[in-house]
């Protein structure tokens, strides 16, 4: 399966005045998960930018489970659903839990469209849309139970 799995130490500026993550910084989070599964799994980064795709968030979804504090240690699950994945277009799963007890905090998706520099929609190469469609999983992975 194409799950990659990092983690996240909360720093003190991702918190708000009650403490506790602030809900915009799981885009941030987000961000990570998936800039790492690309990297490990797909491509780096500033391959694809080198060569012209550009994978921009086109839409954006968080559901909040519990809270995220100061110096939490935070385990993030990124993955492609098979089912979302498009010739110009894929979605990002994301799973963030306490690495401790295992506990969901926030879980989410984030739908990209491949474009140019200048902004304009393109279609995957074949040889990239392949290779995500074959990463791309059809069920959602277990919780870890470490």
């Amino acid at each position: 399966m194409a799950v990659h799995r990092s983690e996240y130490r909360v720093l003190f500026g991702d918190t708000d005045g009650m403490g506790i993550v602030y809900n915009a910084n799981y885009l941030r989070i987000f961000e990570m998960a998936r800039t790492e599964w690309s990297r490990s799994l797909l491509r780096k980064p500033k391959d694809m930018v080198d060569n012209d795709m550009y994978l921009v968030v086109v839409n954006a979804h968080i559901n909040y489970h519990s809270p995220a504090r100061y110096d939490d240690l935070l385990a993030m699950e990124c993955w492609i659903p098979k089912a979302k994945v498009k010739r110009a277009s894929f979605h990002f799963a994301y799973r963030v839990t306490h690495k401790d007890s295992g506990q969901i905090v926030a879980t989410g998706y984030t739908v990209h469209a491949l474009t140019t520099k200048e902004g304009k929609l393109k279609r995957m190469p074949k040889d990239l849309h392949g290779q995500v469609a074959c990463l791309a999983i059809d069920e959602i992975p277990d919780v870890p139970s470490e």
